[in-house]
């Protein structure tokens, strides 16, 4: 992604997210397929055992992540970690993307997806689980 411009890399975020977008939504449809609480906390289950194996993923390479990013910023004069990323979307720019995609997304699939995370958050504490981030999302670059 370095060598894209910001143009392409947005193309790209835009792509991906779409692509992102219908999996999520089939997956959560065929978890509302399931008739019994048995079948739910099994699906459930699995995608908190999956969310904790990406959580571990991401802690093994956070030192290596880490350090690279420190090379980054070491080595660029204005001492952020990448010059040619674009600034960060002011607070404006934030609510407009969030209003754009409620706008582009249907009531029942915004309430199918709240129900799916109140339900998993729900498993998850049941059993003993956290599956919330480790830290704030979005922090320092």
């Amino acid at each position: 992604m370095r060598t894209m411009s910001q143009k392409e890399r947005s193309a790209l975020r835009d792509n991906m997210r779409q692509v992102f977008e219908q999996e999520r939504n089939k997956h959560m449809k065929q978890y509302f397929a399931l008739q019994t609480p048995e079948e739910k906390n099994a699906f459930l289950d699995a995608e908190i055992a999956k969310m904790e194996e990406r959580r571990a993923e991401f802690e093994k390479r956070r030192p290596q992540m880490e350090a690279e990013r420190k090379k980054r910023q070491a080595e660029n004069k204005n001492g952020t970690a990448d010059p040619d990323r674009p600034p960060r979307p002011t607070e404006a720019q934030r609510t407009a993307q969030m209003k754009t995609r409620t706008e582009t997304t249907s009531p029942e699939v915004r309430a199918m997806r709240n129900q799916y995370m109140r339900e998993l958050q729900a498993r998850a504490k049941a059993t003993g689980k956290n599956i919330t981030p480790p830290r704030p999302r979005m922090a320092a670059r």
